[in-house]
């Protein structure tokens, strides 16, 4: 199994404990994904998550319907926390969420994935052909969003 990282920072205007708050909420997750992915919950999600937390959606790629279920394995606020893919499209799927004070009211947001894709050479393909491609568009799309939901702070990338 061939492990992939996908790598985004970027600097938002709000200092840390509220921008971790912003995040804290699943209801944002619709804001901050783009319309291609058709993101939606198929069972409510708790109003705020935390170390435990289970949720249940569902993703359209390219066509194809794929639901998801992932569970928030760390909780550390303000700091940190890091969802699991429990059953969904990868063979393999943590996303650590960081975030860390970048100067006055000011908060470096920093989201780190490793994932493996399933059947291996095929999969070793599809990321090649568009799954880096698509994470790429949907964590632009995420950026643009935060800027203008959060404030934007230069120098992100």
């Amino acid at each position: 199994m061939e492990l992939y990282h996908f790598e985004r920072s970027q600097i938002l205007a709000l200092p840390r404990a509220e921008t971790f708050a912003f995040f804290a909420n699943p209801h944002h997750l619709e804001a901050i994904t783009p319309g291609f992915v058709h993101f939606k919950f198929l069972r409510d999600p708790p109003p705020v998550f935390q170390g435990g937390s289970v949720l249940f959606y569902r993703i359209r790629l390219f066509g194809v319907p794929i639901r998801w279920q992932s569970v928030i394995e760390a909780w550390e606020p303000p700091a940190r926390f890091v969802d699991l893919q429990v059953k969904g499209p990868y063979a393999y799927w943590r996303h650590i969420h960081e975030f860390e004070d970048a100067g006055e009211r000011r908060t470096r947001t920093r989201d780190r994935i490793d994932f493996a894709l399933p059947l291996g050479p095929l999969g070793t393909v599809a990321y090649r052909l568009f799954v880096a491609r698509t994470l790429a568009r949907i964590f632009d799309f995420r950026a643009q969003r935060l800027d203008s939901i959060l404030g934007a702070a230069s120098d992100g990338n």
